[in-house]
């Protein structure tokens, strides 16, 4: 794959059989950059590639939201992946969603709560996580997200707790200051 200027060329987007090469090579810069509309395309279809590249699509879309770069068609991505079965695949959705926060909406909350009952503990401390972030970027207080996070600042798996902990330290900050 040849880079320009640090960016995918389109006819290489194109190209199927390079999909697992151009997906490193993604991750490689979404470390270093905030990301594209090529490489967008390149993430769109690594979500729909088999589990590996999937979960590497995943990861991208989610480090692209986090770079703040064309936040509305990466939260728009990061909900296909709502129903997706693997747990960290979905565990990337939940850092995205609560990455693009302010480009958010009920969708992300009903995927959050629903998570934040997962028997996955790590889709239950990246949802807690993800509740306190939106919550917060939104300055929504929500009772039945609070309520679930308080529930999680008791589960038995540390890394859920302290999650929970965390959302619920930054929610109080803030209604503190209003």
């Amino acid at each position: 794959m040849r880079i320009l200027c640090g960016k995918t060329t389109a006819t290489e987007v194109m190209s199927v059989s390079a999909l697992p090469e151009k997906l490193e090579r993604l991750q490689q810069q979404l470390r270093q950059q905030a990301g594209s509309y090529e490489e967008l395309l390149v993430i769109k279809e690594g979500l729909s590639a088999e589990l590996l590249l999937r979960r590497q699509a995943s990861w991208c879309l989610a480090k692209m939201g986090q770079n703040k770069v064309r936040e509305q068609e990466v939260y728009e991505l990061l909900l296909t992946l709502a129903e997706e079965e693997d747990t960290e695949i979905r565990e990337n959705m939940l850092w995205g969603l609560g990455e693009v926060a302010g480009s958010g909406d009920e969708r992300a909350l009903a995927v959050i709560s629903r998570d934040l009952s997962s028997e996955e503990t790590a889709l239950r401390g990246m949802a807690a996580w993800a509740a306190g972030r939106i919550m917060k970027k939104l300055n929504l207080f929500d009772e039945t997200l609070i309520q679930k996070l308080k529930t999680a600042a008791n589960d038995p798996a540390p890394y859920v707790r302290k999650s929970a902990a965390f959302a619920l330290e930054n929610l109080a900050e803030e209604s503190n200051q209003h």
